[in-house]
């Protein structure tokens, strides 16, 4: 395709939040997407969006985690496979009907005719020939508010969402290592309001990664399975935290396990060293 609708509405609604960067990592993967009408090879995607830098492959990966979903190792835009399907049944109806020698041919005598000729007008008719050329409207005249008022409304920019990029990062955290999931999940959404940390999506995903592979089952991390796992994992309750702790441990644990670190645990706080957790107060 050498032509796609851009509408203005639409994608100042869905990507107000977005950086300059994260505006032009979008815009060049859709110029691909629909240059190519293929989707985007996963291996290619900083590469396509021409991201060297740290910050320019972030805003291509927090793109592809909003907006893309991840199929076969091809990023596919839900929009986009819409947008060319629609073309391709355009690009068939015109060849179909260029095979039926194009346009049919309007019926003699008709109304609809195209005269060989214009029809006299008479003389002071409404429709009589003007002498001068039809001239624009001035608009040197009008005001800034006039102006202002016959300008298309854009919609407001909207304030960005902290719950929405959070979520956007433990998606791209857990994908690079292996789960199949989106930001755009309603489980990993309630991670982000519920405050979980790098940590403790790590670890969830590490012990799922173990048991799936002690059950032999080569199935890819979902969110499903992630959140059955840090829903055991409370987190904001002050009142909990030792609880919590002990969860996380136990977690960060079995995901020790399964890689071979035997020295977890005495690593974790040091030479031997305990930790007590409580309250203490100065008696004198």
């Amino acid at each position: 395709m050498n032509y796609y609708e851009h509408h203005l509405g639409d994608y100042a609604k869905d990507t107000a939040h977005l950086t300059m960067l994260e505006h032009g990592a979008y815009r060049l993967l859709l110029d691909r997407y629909y240059g190519t009408e293929q989707g985007i090879p996963s291996d290619q995607a900083h590469r396509v969006a021409r991201a060297r830098t740290r910050e320019e492959k972030a805003a291509v990966d927090a793109i592809l985690a909003e907006f893309f979903t991840l199929e076969d190792g091809i990023w596919k835009n839900s929009r986009a496979e819409e947008e060319i399907s629609k073309a391709a049944l355009r690009i068939k109806a015109a060849q179909e009907n260029g095979k039926r020698g194009g346009r049919p041919r309007k019926a003699p005598g008709s109304d609809s005719e195209t005269q060989g000729k214009p029809s006299g007008f008479s003389v002071g008719s409404d429709s009589e020939t003007q002498e001068k050329a039809y001239q624009a409207p001035s608009t040197k005249h009008q005001t800034p508010e006039g102006i202002q008022a016959a300008a298309v409304d854009q919609p407001p920019i909207a304030a960005a969402d902290p719950i929405h990029s959070r979520a956007i990062e433990l998606a791209v955290l857990l994908r690079h290592r292996g789960a199949a999931l989106q930001a755009s999940d309603p489980r990993v959404r309630r991670w982000a309001e519920a405050g979980i940390s790098d940590t403790q999506a790590l670890a969830a995903l590490e012990t799922a990664q173990q048991r799936r592979t002690e059950q032999g089952n080569a199935q890819p991390i979902n969110a499903g399975y992630l959140d059955a796992i840090l829903r055991d994992i409370p987190v904001g309750n002050t009142t909990g935290r030792a609880s919590r702790n002990k969860r996380i441990d136990s977690y960060a644990a079995e995901a020790a396990a399964a890689r071979g670190d035997h020295d977890h645990e005495k690593n974790r706080h040091g030479d031997g060293a305990v930790v007590i957790e409580g309250e203490c107060s100065r008696t004198a």
